[in-house]
């Protein structure tokens, strides 16, 4: 995701996201995963723990989770503090979502498909 400014005065700016094509996606985190994915009635996000540990990184945090669906819009948010966490898929519409999650002053997203 890319937050960018027009070079139209006034214009305001834009949110562009874009879809990585392949079969792996990480960007570097992995400490975070979803599944089933793709997802129909519901999805679970989970930790690696011993991935976090290793890194230096606290388990032990409030995590801000954001869905955003193709076009940015925001689909879901919520606070939560326990893993796994589930969300309910099962009234959201076929697509790709991006997963947000915010914990200690660092972000995390994953890819999910909802296939119903």
């Amino acid at each position: 995701m890319v937050d960018a400014t027009t070079c139209c005065t006034g214009c305001g700016s834009v949110r562009i996201l874009i879809d990585y094509v392949g079969q792996y996606w990480d960007c570097g985190g992995g400490y975070f995963m979803a599944f089933p994915n793709p997802a129909d009635s519901y999805v679970d996000i989970d930790i690696d723990e011993e991935k976090m540990a290793a890194d230096g990184i606290s388990i032990v945090n409030e995590y801000v989770l954001t869905m955003v669906d193709k076009m940015g819009t925001v689909k879901y948010t919520d606070e939560f503090k326990e893993f796994p966490y589930k969300i309910d898929t099962k009234d959201m519409p076929e697509g790709i979502y991006i997963i947000t999650l915010t914990y200690d002053k660092k972000i995390s997203t994953i890819k999910v498909v909802i296939e119903h």
